[in-house]
């Protein structure tokens, strides 16, 4: 079973299986840029080989989702936030040097993963634009919470109500 939290549920395998049986979701709002960009893509930055896996692995994805949304589920997918290149912790700000995901890099992930989602007929949630001018006020670098994140989720919540979609 894939971990719970307040926030929603988390597959340890973003590229593996989506058990959308075993957890009920009538919704599955989806990412798997932050992780696939950051140190954990290789520790040596060869970015076309990180695009092109990235773009393999997203099509495997994109049909999982497919799937997912002939079996009755509402898919959307999420673009990848701003990312701060450095981490707070113990009271200071360490950069992590074999981290990826600079606005360059993000932005040309946001690209490709709109088009192969479009491609596939998935809908796009656009979180890049909202968090991309404050990516400094998240609390650990890529993820939000307080005024930031409650109006993500207020813009969320919007984009959910059908009869407000362009």
């Amino acid at each position: 079973m894939p971990a719970q939290s307040h926030y929603g549920t988390y597959f340890g395998d973003p590229f593996g299986e989506i058990p959308v049986y075993d957890i009920g979701c009538t919704t599955l709002i989806v990412n798997v840029g932050q992780w696939f960009a950051s140190f954990r893509g290789g520790t040596e930055f060869d970015l076309a080989h990180i695009i092109l896996t990235y773009m393999i692995r997203l099509r495997e994805v994109a049909v999982r989702l497919q799937t997912a949304q002939a079996a009755g589920v509402e898919v959307i997918w999420m673009t990848t936030n701003g990312h701060a290149i450095t981490m707070h912790q113990h009271g200071q700000d360490v950069a992590q040097f074999r981290d990826w995901r600079t606005d360059p890099v993000l932005l040309l992930i946001n690209r490709i993963a709109n088009s192969i989602m479009t491609a596939a007929g998935i809908p796009i949630f656009d979180t890049w634009s909202m968090t991309a001018p404050v990516f400094d006020l998240s609390y650990d670098g890529a993820h939000f919470k307080g005024d930031i994140g409650y109006n993500i989720g207020l813009t969320l919540l919007n984009y959910l109500c059908k009869d407000y979609r362009a």
